[in-house]
């Protein structure tokens, strides 16, 4: 685990168990983790335990006509992603939530279009 970042955009899974290690982890019934790089994806089954489920969605890893930015956040405290198209709640989640940023995850579409399946965002309460 590195001691400081400048230009890294995610914290690597190594990075994520070291933190982990330090501060302890959250117990939950199901904790999912989403990302467009098969690296990561790897990682996060072959050092931390992750079970890979297969693909969730299809998304654009570069901008295409009619799409939006799906931006990415980390929760420091307990190592959770969040994710969000819309920049006020990026802002917010940032600004006052201490979530770091880690810039936008792929772009989709913000509209239902012909052919396409929603990706729905869910959120525990309790």
């Amino acid at each position: 685990m590195w001691a400081a970042y400048t230009v890294q955009r995610f914290l690597h899974f190594d990075d994520i168990a070291g933190i982990r290690s330090l501060y302890g982890t959250r117990t939950v019934a199901s904790d999912h983790f989403y990302t467009t790089s098969t690296v990561e994806r790897d990682n996060a089954v072959s050092e931390i335990g992750y079970v890979s489920e297969g693909v969730a969605c299809y998304v654009y890893n570069n901008k295409q006509a009619g799409t939006t930015e799906l931006y990415r956040l980390l929760n420091p405290a307990n190592g959770d992603h969040s994710y969000t198209t819309s920049v006020a709640e990026d802002d917010n989640t940032f600004n006052n939530l201490g979530h770091t940023r880690e810039g936008v995850a792929c772009y989709v579409y913000g509209t239902k279009q012909a052919a396409t399946t929603e990706l729905c965002r869910v959120l525990k309460t309790t």
